[in-house]
């Protein structure tokens, strides 16, 4: 059910106009089996503007 979640973390496109995660980080997070909400501030942090 963790990898389920994880997956929907990392591709679930939501509310927002979220970016996918870069190949490399998804590896790693499927790798060490990160919590979903670890991936899904990731999409988060990769789709806000630069100040």
């Amino acid at each position: 059910m963790s990898s389920e979640l994880l997956r929907r973390a990392m591709t679930d496109p939501g509310d927002l106009a979220l970016r996918p995660l870069p190949s490399r980080a998804v590896l790693l997070l499927e790798g060490l089996q990160a919590p979903p909400r670890l991936a899904a501030h990731l999409r988060v942090f990769t789709t806000l503007p630069a100040s």
